[in-house]
């Protein structure tokens, strides 16, 4: 499985200008850890950015077999970086649709 962070430009309480919302998932596609963190996003507020992340670093493996995928580091705020250095993946604020940049 890989380590997914998962991040949600701004929060809530404070906006799309405020600290960024962020979690780490454990998962085996990005596809699968995009999944579980709009759900967690979504239930934790289904009115702010309707739940959608807006960018994905892999952070690389762990020792974890394939399987479902698990939230390792619940929400958390700050500014995100990249902390990886690792490739990475935005969503087009238009199109919606998501492109892979590798470092």
């Amino acid at each position: 499985m890989k380590l997914w962070h998962i991040v949600q430009w701004g929060n809530p309480e404070e906006g799309g200008d405020g600290d960024d919302a962020q979690c780490i998932i454990s998962a085996s596609s990005f596809e699968s850890a995009v999944i579980m963190a709009e759900q967690y996003f979504q239930d934790y507020n289904p009115t702010y950015m309707n739940g959608k992340c807006h960018v994905v670093h892999m952070m690389g493996q762990d020792d974890k077999p394939d399987g479902a995928a698990v939230m390792v580091i619940y929400r958390w705020l700050q500014p995100a970086v990249n902390p990886s250095k690792m490739a990475y993946w935005y969503r087009h604020i238009h199109s919606d649709e998501w492109e892979e940049v590798i470092e």
